[in-house]
């Protein structure tokens, strides 16, 4: 089956196809979930050129290659990712070769196979780390700095404190 067909059983949003070089960068900063910084790195470019591609100025040749490749490895990433989560941090930390999906997805001479083929181990890290950011506990703070909190929260939201009494 394809996968336009799988789509429209389990929900997963495709990429339409863009008709310029500002659209494709547009999908490839969402399907990314990057921020302007970030893929201003990925595409070997300065914030301010990126920009400039983004109000419609079309880049050399070399250019528009490497951002078709990043394009294509963004829609794969965004197929991958139901739930639509942006890659965060994630982005930076290493993979079982050793290297970040940053570094894989700026190298020169990108290969997009072997990039797109990392992306379910992208998504299992940004899924511990999520899993890990929900559960850990704030053991920064004292009992009395916890209490203080626990009482203005109380107070903001008009319930009254137990009695210990």
């Amino acid at each position: 089956m394809e996968l336009a067909s799988l789509c429209k059983f389990c929900n997963i949003k495709t990429m339409p196809k863009p008709n310029s070089t500002a659209q494709k960068l547009n999908h490839i900063q969402q399907g990314l979930g990057v921020s302007v910084a970030v893929l201003s790195k990925i595409l070997h470019t300065s914030r301010r050129q990126l920009y400039t591609w983004f109000d419609g100025k079309s880049p050399e040749a070399a250019g528009i290659q490497h951002i078709e490749k990043i394009f294509q490895i963004a829609k794969a990433f965004r197929e991958a990712n139901a739930l639509e989560r942006p890659v965060g941090n994630t982005i930076r930390q290493p993979l079982s070769n050793g290297a970040s999906w940053l570094e894989l997805l700026t190298r020169p001479e990108i290969d997009v196979k072997a990039t797109i083929k990392r992306i379910p181990e992208v998504l299992e890290l940004m899924e511990e780390a999520r899993k890990n950011h929900r559960l850990k506990p704030n053991i920064a703070l004292s009992e009395g700095e916890r209490a203080q909190r626990r009482a203005i929260m109380d107070t903001l939201t008009g319930v009254a404190p137990a009695d210990d009494g």
